[in-house]
């Protein structure tokens, strides 16, 4: 800013010194010598100290404008400065003093300047700023659909405050929404307009420096465009080939594409073809300079890149010109501790420099404070749901100048604004000065004769306040540096108290722990999970006991790895008196469901067209849906292939496979039925713990999503038909969700299981085979599929007669049970093996469909 340093009439020191006044001034300082020396000390230490206070304020007033908005204005300021000087100047001639008085002429001088201006919320966001946990919905939240009142799944949000609009990526529409502000219906802003502005499933979208164009992520068109808003039938394609994914600007205008086929992030200034890599670029990887499919970035006032590192569970900040990034937000695969991360999505950052995150597959928005260890849930509910305080798969996120906080609802397909708690945020105080706030100070000789009067008068009581003014100046950062250095001992004590596992059913499970560290610990799930106790570490703190409540799908208490073994002789739990239609006969079974609740195994009977319960050591079946014959009457089945029970245990979900449907069946009321979906040659099926349905469709070569209250499915594996490339199937078989919503396919016919994260556009193969058995551990038609605690992923071969263990990056799979030759009834043998299961116990199920039995390795324990 633009200093004024001109001096008016009334702002001006006057000063008229005679010898007599000279010498009693000097009088003056000769006898209050020891309370002027005071004066002098304070003065020195004023004069030290206040650069580095005011150095110290203008870094903390960088710091927090380096991560605020990248949009600028141009600010032009006139300011007209009227002059007047007097100048009073003390003379000796010829012995006599004489006063000599210019005055200088009223001088208007106007001058315009222009400035760059940072646009910063008026409300500072720090580490202590809430929000209201109720949102209200600004876009979206009519179902997803195609009208303009509504949203398909929608990705990336631009916010921009001049205007009031909201710009939404709509990603299922392939189109740019705007969204007015206060509207109820958006406007159609880009998309379907020419041959080059078909765009396909965009994913992010900003506007430009000056506003004038939107730069659209294209995703699958794998391009950046941009579309100006005054001509929109005349795109213009700045970057092609590009696997974009997230979009940022800085304040000079560079645009900043995450690549997450290339797993880097480059800068594209106008006039360059490609761009430079700014972050990654060294290849997939989990080392500092490398990335694992970025996803949304954010870009701050200094040029320094964050990345939410999506499947490296990391946000990485890679500063201006740095060679590798640092991490500034972890987690872990499994997600021991619902506060770390797990496959980040969003990314923003207050002025503070805390960095807001949204994840898939958690419900919730964190904050993390620079240098800690976990992030603290900020809005948002544990379990997904379409009310005013729940989220159903956040993505990007943003926020006003008002300090509100916008999150993109994908799951729900809207946009909610979560209003800031005002009593929460720091305000922004303007502490330039303007010159009617200016201090003037008029000495004449009157005052400084009463202020000499007045120290003389009452040195005693000065020289008390000048004592406790140094104690003060030397004690106060000693207090600061201490209470500063407590508070760090106090928030780096951090309880973990749940831990969340991986599983395929829906298990509540109440857990009292006991646990409190010094330090931020990560407490051994395996301890807690396996002993059933309470994991006490003995320290200094007080200890806090935490009742929490964990959410568990179908892995046993007893932590499953890769030094896991079975005993290898099997006992025949179901079926094994040779293939029939009796009640204790299977007929050529295909799926089981494992249910620990009621001590009960389901299993879809397929060739005797039903679906038998078998209770535990029970010696005979009974009949829980089917049996009523072959057929499509709504109490009949053809070709069942899988069974699992809905969320609430009160119903069978069907893959009734030839009827081309799945039906649910009621458990309480038998006559209670209902199609489910339609026209779907499904195989597998899998529910996640929040009720989302999984269905694979081995005709259609895609896995489809049905949620609880819609009446259509989505397709969340497989877009581009029948083939072997990373986004295709062949003929998937039976299938695993995860608590990520990820989904491991056996990709029958592909001889490999691919894993789906939520919401990808491809695979990544876990699994690898061969067209032929040149390796006996690789794969070749798989069928059934599950995985453990710590990613291993265990697969039955339709052609092999063992289960094979696949540890994370093998190239080949090590034999768990079973013989290398087709087997008979021996209790080591196994022939055609199909769907595969655990418990909690950690044993091992495995349906052998050439033998018509059910088979229950035993988990080796020593």
């Amino acid at each position: 800013m633009e200093i004024d340093d001109t001096v008016d009439v009334d702002e001006s020191i006057v000063v008229n010194l005679n010898p007599t006044r000279l010498q009693r001034l000097c009088e003056h300082f000769r006898k209050r010598k020891l309370i002027w020396s005071i004066v002098l000390i304070i003065l020195i230490v004023a004069i030290i100290v206040n650069p580095i206070v005011i150095v110290t304020m203008n870094k903390e007033k960088r710091e927090k404008t380096s991560t605020t908005q990248i949009t600028t204005v141009e600010i032009k300021k006139a300011t007209v400065a009227h002059i007047t000087t007097e100048k009073t100047v003390a003379a000796a001639t010829a012995g006599k003093p004489e006063q000599i008085t210019t005055t200088e002429k009223t001088t208007q001088i106007a001058t315009e300047t222009t400035a760059t201006e940072e646009i910063i919320p008026p409300i500072i966001i720090n580490e202590n700023t809430t929000w209201q946990q109720s949102a209200v919905t600004v876009a979206g939240g009519n179902g997803k659909g195609l009208e303009l009142n509504q949203l398909g799944q929608p990705w990336g949000i631009y916010v921009d405050e001049d205007s009031g609009d909201t710009y939404i990526a709509d990603r299922w529409n392939s189109r740019i929404v705007r969204w007015k502000f206060g509207a109820n219906t958006g406007e159609l802003a880009a998309g379907g307009k020419s041959e080059i502005g078909n765009l396909n499933f965009p994913s992010d979208v900003i506007l430009d420096k000056e506003k004038t164009s939107l730069i659209i992520c294209d995703h699958d068109n794998k391009r950046v465009i941009r579309w100006f808003l005054q001509n929109s039938q005349d795109p213009k394609i700045l970057i092609s080939n590009i696997s974009c994914f997230g979009l940022a600007m800085d304040n000079d205008g560079n645009l900043y594409i995450s690549d997450y086929g290339k797993h880097q992030v480059i800068r594209w200034q106008e006039g360059d073809k490609e761009g430079t890599v700014v972050a990654g670029g060294n290849g997939r990887g989990n080392r500092l300079n490398q990335l694992l499919y970025p996803r949304f970035i954010f870009v701050d006032g200094n040029h320094s890149v964050y990345v939410t590192d999506s499947s490296n569970n990391r946000v990485m900040k890679w500063m201006e010109n740095a060679t590798a990034g640092t991490m500034i937000a972890h987690g872990i695969v499994t997600d021991k501790h619902p506060i770390l991360l797990n496959q980040p999505r969003g990314v923003i950052v207050d002025h503070v420099g805390n960095i807001y995150i949204s994840m898939a597959g958690n419900n919730q928005i964190t904050r993390w404070s620079p240098g800690a260890t976990e992030g603290v849930l900020v809005v948002g509910e544990k379990q997904s749901g379409r009310g005013p305080t729940q989220l159903n798969d956040p993505y990007d996120l943003s926020f006003d100048r008002q300090g509100n906080l916008y999150v993109l609802d994908l799951g729900n397909s809207r946009l909610q604004k979560f209003v800031i708690d005002h009593k929460t945020t720091g305000m922004e105080i303007d502490d330039t000065v303007d010159v009617d706030e200016s201090i003037v100070v008029n000495l004449n000789q009157t005052r400084l004769q009463r202020l000499c009067e007045h120290f003389r008068k009452r040195k005693l009581i000065w020289t008390i306040v000048l004592i406790i003014l140094i104690v003060a100046i030397i004690v106060n950062p000693i207090v600061i540096v201490t209470m500063k250095k407590k508070k760090g001992e106090k928030t780096s004590t951090t309880q973990i108290t749940t831990v969340e596992i991986i599983t395929a059913t829906a298990v509540h499970i109440t857990t009292a722990t006991k646990i409190t560290t010094e330090k931020t610990a990560a407490v051994a799930a395996a301890t807690i999970i396996t002993t059933g106790k309470s994991a006490q570490i003995t320290t200094t703190e007080e200890i806090v006991q935490t009742a929490t409540t964990a959410t568990e799908e179908l892995i046993p208490l007893v932590i499953i790895n890769e030094d896991t073994k079975w005993k290898q002789s099997a006992t025949t739990v179901v079926g094994g008196k040779k293939r029939g239609d009796g009640l204790n006969q299977l007929k050529q079974p295909l799926g089981i469901y494992v249910d620990e609740d009621s001590e009960s195994i389901y299993i879809a009977d397929t060739d005797n067209n039903r679906i038998v319960r078998w209770k535990f050591g029970a010696k005979n079946g009974t009949i829980v849906a089917g049996g009523n014959g072959q057929g499509d009457n709504i109490d009949q089945l053809r070709s069942p292939t899988d069974i699992v029970l809905n969320k609430e245990k009160t119903s069978l979900i069907i893959c009734d496979s030839y009827n081309k449907r799945v039906i649910r069946w009621s458990l309480q009321n038998s006559q209670s039925k209902e199609i489910l979906i339609s026209d779907i040659s499904c195989w597998g099926l899998a529910i996640h713990n929040n009720g989302d349905l999984y269905i694979s469709d081995y005709k259609k070569h895609q896995i489809r999503r049905l949620q609880q209250g819609d009446k259509e499915a989505t397709i969340v594996v497989g877009y581009h038909g029948q083939e072997n490339q990373l986004n295709q199937l062949n003929e998937p078989k039976y299938i695993f969700v995860d608590k990520d919503h990820s989904v491991y396919v056996a990709d029958f016919k592909n001889n490999r299981v691919m894993k789906w994260m939520r919401n990808a556009f491809e695979g990544t193969l876990v699994a690898p085979g061969k067209a032929s058995d040149e390796s006996h551990n690789s794969l070749m038609k798989p069928i059934g599929v599950i995985v453990d605690h710590v990613g291993n992923i265990y697969v039955s071969n339709d052609y092999a007669f063992q289960i094979k263990r696949w540890s994370p990056g093998a190239k080949e799979g090590v034999p768990v049970v079973g013989e290398k030759q087709i087997g008979s009834d021996g209790p080591t043998e196994l022939s055609h093996p199909y769907d595969l299961s655990f418990d909690r116990q950690g044993n091992l199920y495995v349906l052998s469909y050439g033998t018509n039995r059910l088979q229950k390795f035993v988990i080796d324990r020593d």
